[in-house]
């Protein structure tokens, strides 16, 4: 369990899991907290800090550049 603020300033008791994510060829380790996102836009957001620490940039001017197809997927 952790306490998670949420955007709103509102905080909450979250259950935390660490899991396996496969971001293009490479798979991280990361905390994920079990919040239900289903209603939302995004299903699930990665925080800056994951991103700083694995030396990883977002380019916000472009969209869906790591495609099913380019991972091998079907």
């Amino acid at each position: 369990m952790k306490k998670v603020k949420s955007s709103s300033g509102h905080v909450t008791e979250r259950y935390m899991v660490i899991m396996s994510v496969g971001i293009g060829q490479r798979d991280y380790r990361m905390k994920v907290n079990l919040f239900d996102r289903s209603l939302m836009k995004n299903q699930m957001l990665i925080g800056r800090r994951f991103l700083r620490e694995n030396n990883l940039m977002v380019d916000v001017s472009r969209r869906f550049v790591l495609t099913s197809a380019k991972l091998g997927a079907k």
